[in-house]
């Protein structure tokens, strides 16, 4: 907690007869993350791996294209419910050797390319059907033979579609000709025409009747006789292809559950042989384990090999310019957190993990903004919901959302809290509060949120000098405006801040004998930061003009005065969200004569739960992430991704 596991970087190297076997274990173990092979070799391994990922891929096109054909089962609402919270079945993972894999990646791929013909066989007959059909139907519609058209002895027989507004063109067209047209209801904004003329004139006739966008209709040989007998044969085909598609179905998605079966151990050899380096006797694992594992991975590979291995382990350092995976390890509910320093970016393994401050503040935060005994009761409610989810949903993975729920939870205790403390309960008053009613006092609801800011920007800007000097970097640490200069200069401007204010808001405040020392360090520390770059360059030699220098200088002296003073003021929020909920109130109160007390309080509450509830809960990582992390956090590192068989 507050700080990343301990890593070790490590060099292993084992006879390459028993690369498989040491591999095997290693996977097994599930404690090293290895790094990828500089070489850039491919091998067969990764290739089959590659295969199987293909082929699962193809697996999955062709469920796609059969779902349409699936019979869905319907559920009511609480079975939906029920399933959400029963856990999937999981295929069972197996390991297999080498030889075993090949056999059945060339099997599968096999098997896939049948059904791949299968399934398109089906599509494509399907598709012939369903515009076969709609032309049926419309024949039946009019009692018109499918078997109409054709060329005979002395006459020429056509059917088709016509535009609407062609009609008229046509029918001019026409009046020379020895023809006999039928116009039918058709389908979109096109007539049924059936034209029927001296063969000697069909050329002539078909030409014009293209140049009109006349779409013809012709059915395949196959099809005879009766619109209705056709229709009747169509849809006794569609059934026994929709029969055939299921068992099709069923059929793929044993195949799909057979090969899951084997997803960890081909995705273990895709990431396993980009990271082994081979030589002519040896197989060469380069990585990083956890230093409370480092001799739970000698041991593993001991086991395999007894004593004819090589393993060496170094402890990483900033100076070297490595860069090691973060590891976090937060007990409890700060494991549910971790999602706001994640999202904020991975820590890099030389500053600290903020997860534990991020859940205190956020949590503070929330239950300011959101102070409701009866709005924190729904709340711990739909988390608890979420919490046992055992299915993804609407993108979300199960596991996300079982962290969500718990984080619903701890917002509504915390939200229960100040409720208390406000005496507020569904938007109702239900007794004194044990602080303060924010609608009624306002003053001193902001004034505690800003003092609640500027300590979060005082622990921000802390952290963050104790990161510069653990990492050497004692320039930024003492000159920068998040260092000691930034830190000095934003808590004296704090006590010149509240003098002005006292002071009666006058410009003479700060020319007082008692506060002119500290008027003069404000500004002695604005030109400090505004130097601190050209001491930079020239303490360490970097040879950079002194213009360039000044320059830099000028944008850190006007974000350390703009930025301190915008971020302290963007925690009023916290007092504003409060006083809003008290408006929330009153505004039912007011609508109750309107509409009745009960129809106005659930409105008002369903408004309160809906938006700003949600709300509170933006507003507070934004505070977490712009105003409080810009102070220390860098989120440049990398997750600690164990290779796992």
């Amino acid at each position: 907690m507050f700080r990343p596991a301990k890593m070790y970087k490590f060099y292993l190297a084992v006879p390459a007869d028993y690369e498989e076997e040491v591999s095997k274990a290693i996977g097994k173990l599930g404690v090293v993350q290895l790094s990828l092979n500089e070489s850039g070799a491919s091998r067969e391994e990764t290739e089959l791996a590659g295969r199987y990922e293909r082929i699962l891929d193809r697996i999955n096109i062709l469920i796609s294209s059969l779902s349409q054909y699936r019979e869905e089962e319907k559920l009511g609402f609480s079975d939906k419910i029920r399933g959400l919270l029963t856990p999937p079945k999981e295929p069972e993972q197996r390991i297999l050797d080498k030889e075993e894999a090949r056999a059945i990646v060339t099997d599968a791929e096999a098997k896939v390319a049948s059904l791949t013909n299968r399934v398109d066989e089906i599509n494509k007959r399907v598709t012939i059907l369903k515009t076969v059909r709609s032309h049926a139907e419309l024949f039946a519609r009019h009692n018109i033979p499918v078997d109409i058209m054709g060329d005979y002895t002395h006459i020429f027989i056509r059917a088709g579609l016509l535009p609407i507004q062609n009609l008229p063109v046509l029918k001019d067209y026409l009046k020379p000709y020895n023809v006999i047209l039928n116009v039918y209801e058709g389908i979109r904004k096109d007539y049924l025409v059936i034209i029927a003329g001296n063969i000697e004139d069909k050329d002539e006739i078909l030409n014009y009747l293209s140049i009109l966008n006349f779409e013809e209709i012709r059915f395949p040989e196959e099809f005879r006789g009766e619109a209705k007998k056709v229709l009747e044969d169509i849809d006794g085909e569609l059934r026994e292809l929709g029969n055939q598609a299921r068992k099709l179905y069923a059929e793929i998605e044993s195949l799909q559950e057979y090969l899951l079966s084997f997803k960890r151990y081909f995705r273990f050899l895709s990431r396993l042989y980009t990271s082994i380096t081979f030589t002519k006797n040896f197989a060469i694992y380069r990585g990083w384990v956890p230093s409370d594992k480092a001799d739970s991975l000698s041991s593993a590979v001991r086991n395999v090999l007894g004593e004819k291995f090589v393993i060496d382990f170094e402890e990483p350092s900033h100076e070297e310019g490595v860069k090691p995976p973060t590891l976090l390890r937060n007990p409890g509910i700060l494991n549910k957190f971790e999602v706001l320093t994640r999202k904020r970016g991975f820590p890099n393994y030389f500053e600290f993990d903020p997860t534990p401050i991020y859940t205190a503040l956020f949590l503070l935060m929330y239950g300011m903004m959101f102070g409701d005994v009866g709005g924190g009761i729904v709340l711990i409610s739909m988390g608890l919901f979420l919490s046992r989810i055992k299915r993804p949903v609407l993108g979300l993975s199960a596991r996300a959302i079982n962290n969500l729920g718990f984080m619903i939870m701890s917002a509504g205790f915390m939200a229960i809290i100040f409720g208390f403390m406000y005496g507020e309960s569904f938007l109702t008053n239900f007794g004194k509060p044990l602080w303060m009613k924010p609608i009624k006092s306002t003053i001193e609801i902001s004034i505690a949120a800003i003092v609640f800011g500027l300590i979060q920007l005082i622990i921000g800007v802390i952290l963050n000098i104790a990161i510069e000097l653990k990492n050497g970097e004692y320039m930024e640490a003492l000159l920068s405006w998040k260092g000691l200069a930034g830190l000095i200069y934003f808590t004296v401007g704090i006590y010149l801040a509240i003098n002005f204010i006292t002071g009666g808001l006058t410009l003479d405040v700060f020319v007082r004998e008692d506060l002119l020392p500290f008027t003069i360090l404000e500004i002695l520390l604005l030109f400090t930061v505004y130097m601190k770059p050209t001491i930079e360059n020239v303490v360490y030699g970097e040879g950079k003009a002194i213009s360039t220098t000044l320059v830099e200088g000028l944008q850190e002296f006007v974000e350390m005065f703009i930025s301190y003073l915008t971020n302290s003021v963007s925690y009023i929020r916290l007092g504003a969200f409060a006083i809003a909920h008290g408006a929330l109130a009153e505004a039912a109160i007011v609508f109750s004569g309107l509409v009745g007390v009960i129809p106005s309080y659930i409105l008002f509450n369903l408004i309160a739960l809906t938006i700003e509830a949600f709300a509170a809960g933006i507003q507070s990582i934004r505070l977490l992430y712009y105003e409080l992390s810009t102070k220390f956090y860098r989120g440049d590192g990398r997750p600690f991704i164990p290779l796992r068989l």
